[in-house]
């Protein structure tokens, strides 16, 4: 005689991913970050607790498509949360879920957000202070970047001393 038996050998796993939109923003804007949770695994995953270290409350979307609660093979579930952002970070969400037979898996995703600074500088100087009605001065404008990203289209006008004309400083000729 002869008898068989089968055994299901199940591999959970969970992914995770996560975005920050927009990922650069000037300090207090608000940043909304997305989260796919997606089920790497060969078995259907209960329980699904996502949660970020510096966002909250992290909300639902969409992609339970049978709506089952369960985080079936195929989809994608879609989580986001949006916050303000006063300086630069990189903060990490972290999922879990429970499988079939009660074990726990689980997955970490960061993201960061470049909160940026720009600022500009300008000096005048004069080539004489005291000079004869009808003496030509020569102005000299000193042009900084006093921030922490580059910047672009960068004019100088005057008043009374036009035009401004550019006289050197970009080294890199950017």
């Amino acid at each position: 005689a002869q008898a068989s038996a089968d055994v299901n050998v199940i591999v959970p796993a969970i992914g995770l991913s996560k975005s920050a939109s927009p990922a650069t923003i000037y300090a207090g804007q608000a940043v909304t970050f997305t989260f796919t949770v997606t089920n790497a695994g060969d078995d259907p995953l209960s329980g699904i607790a996502l949660s970020d270290d510096r966002c909250g409350p992290v909300s639902f979307v969409s992609g339970d498509l049978n709506n089952d609660t369960l985080l079936d093979l195929g989809e994608s579930w879609i989580y986001t949360c949006s916050t303000s952002v006063a300086a630069d970070l990189t903060n990490i969400a972290t999922v879990a879920g429970t499988d079939s037979l009660g074990g726990g898996v689980s997955a970490q995703a960061s993201a960061g957000v470049d909160v940026i600074a720009p600022a500009i500088g300008l000096a005048k100087r004069v080539s004489a202070p005291t000079i004869h009605a009808g003496t030509t001065v020569t102005y000299t404008f000193t042009v900084t970047n006093a921030g922490d990203v580059p910047l672009s289209n960068v004019n100088v006008s005057d008043n009374l001393c036009a035009p401004v004309v550019y006289g050197g400083g970009d080294s890199n000729s950017n």
